[in-house]
């Protein structure tokens, strides 16, 4: 899957704009998640070139997620497997080892996190509002120790032209008066508390200087 994502945070008049939108929207879902971002001592996942986060989502989902491409685009692919209690999937072991070549198999995740020296960089502890319009994917999270922010999205089939959707999803923050931030939450958790690991992040995940004062 490849998803195709902008956010902005939750100004009051971009607030303004927004609710009589979600009034006219489906509301899918509340949830309170919390994702644990992971990576080796020296940021191996962080540094590659594909921009990979692996991240463990209320202890049992593990995602990643990773640059479809090199380019400066808002599409990422993500792959997520559901851990059991003594088992890591074959096939995320395998993804592993595609960004780290040093990878060692494990029968368990938290063997794995121990024979390959895997660390948490950041805890995010998020609630989130979805609502669905058609294809559109409107999420309003509230990011604790960040702020508010409203996430526009949609999903597209690997291998699919996402710039349909990337116009889509532009056009719909660009109504409420959105401000696009080139940052996602995890990149704004690192710059507020990880500043070591914030360094390493590439350019077009910077957190923008209209957002340092942001509370």
């Amino acid at each position: 899957m490849i998803e195709v994502e902008v956010r902005s945070p939750l100004l009051p008049d971009i607030a303004a704009k927004l609710q009589p939108k979600l009034e006219k929207m489906h509301l899918r879902e509340e949830k309170a998640s919390q994702d644990v971002y992971y990576d080796t001592p020296d940021f191996a996942l962080l540094q590659h070139r594909l921009s990979v986060f692996v991240r463990l989502r209320e202890g049992r989902l593990l995602q990643f997620k990773f640059d479809e491409d090199s380019e400066q685009r808002i599409a990422c692919i993500e792959r997520e497997f559901l851990i059991q209690t003594d088992v890591l999937p074959e096939k995320a072991q395998t993804l592993f080892q595609t960004f780290l070549p040093t990878w060692q198999h494990a029968a368990s995740w938290e063997q794995a996190r121990t024979f390959n020296q895997l660390v948490e960089l950041a805890c995010i502890d998020k609630k989130r509002r979805v609502y669905v319009d058609g294809p559109l994917i409107i999420s309003i999270d509230s990011i604790e120790g960040l702020g508010s922010f409203v996430e526009v999205e949609r999903n597209c089939e690997e291998g699919t032209d996402t710039q349909e959707a990337e116009e889509h999803v532009h056009t719909f923050l660009r109504e409420i008066g959105g401000i696009s931030l080139k940052a996602g939450y995890f990149e704004m958790w690192l710059y507020r508390h990880n500043q070591a690991a914030y360094q390493l992040v590439p350019p077009r995940f910077r957190v923008e200087e209209a957002l340092v004062s942001f509370p």
